[in-house]
């Protein structure tokens, strides 16, 4: 058996550590992602005005962006190329590419706009350092929002975190008899509340409920150790697998 990089968790000092034990198990992390499944077909899209993102980056880029036609590399270019603007650029330019990645990018149409400018010069350069702390100060709060922004600073190191994924991470634990489980931001999908309705009765049953706390810092070291044991080639490639499985296992998961 393969020892996880203890490393890792010295990165991770948060309530509820000795809750990541299974992760340090190279057949448990590999039985959890058999549960996931093989990634299920989906493709990444951009919105539908290209011209929102010329204004903010300008229209060379923003073509740079829109013309990309390769579904693998939908997933990832559009962040490679639109990282420089939101980690060093300009401070305007960061808050308005902010809330295109957020709003628009994202879909997500709620919650207070202002608070992109704090986000921002908290997270500054974007180091782990900075990243760390910010997300334990965060918490669950508005979690699928700013889980996007790290992710198209870093996309290599930084996961999506939404309902979508944590339905998914949860679902394949309760599939293994798992005991503990990540906490599920409001989903906009209207495919995934019956799941979660009754991933919560499970979490309820079993004895081990989910604190805020126990959101994006465990997550990520999960993605890590299935990089580290093989079972993924990226941290991006396991949050696309969740993130498109999240619908089929949801329903799987309501019939079970």
């Amino acid at each position: 058996m393969k020892t996880a990089d203890m490393t890792n968790l010295e990165l991770l000092p948060i309530a509820g550590m000795d809750r990541m034990a299974w992760m340090e198990d190279e057949g448990a992390v590999t039985q959890f992602w058999h549960a996931v499944g093989p990634r299920k077909p989906w493709e990444w899209g951009l919105p539908s005005n290209r011209k929102l993102l010329a204004a903010i980056v300008g229209s060379d880029v923003a073509g740079h962006v829109y013309e990309i036609s390769d579904p693998v590399e939908k997933i990832w270019k559009p962040r490679d190329i639109l990282s420089p603007f939101l980690v060093g650029g300009d401070v305007k330019v960061r808050e308005r590419l902010a809330h295109w990645i957020v709003f628009h990018w994202g879909g997500i149409h709620s919650g207070d706009e202002s608070v992109y400018s704090d986000w921002l010069e908290r997270l500054g350069d974007f180091s782990q350092e900075r990243v760390f702390e910010f997300v334990r100060q965060q918490r669950a709060d508005r979690i699928s929002s700013w889980s996007k922004i790290l992710s198209f600073a870093a996309y290599n190191l930084y996961p999506i975190y939404d309902s979508r994924t944590a339905v998914s991470v949860n679902v394949a634990l309760a599939k293994i008899r798992g005991r503990t489980f990540l906490a599920m931001p409001t989903p906009q999908n209207t495919k995934l509340p019956d799941a979660i309705e009754r991933l919560d009765k499970v979490r309820e049953r079993r004895g081990v409920w989910t604190s805020l706390s126990w959101t994006y810092l465990p997550y990520l070291f999960l993605l890590r150790q299935l990089v580290h044991f093989g079972l993924v080639g990226s941290i991006l490639e396991a949050e696309t697998r969740l993130f498109a499985n999240a619908e089929e296992l949801a329903e799987e998961w309501i019939q079970w």
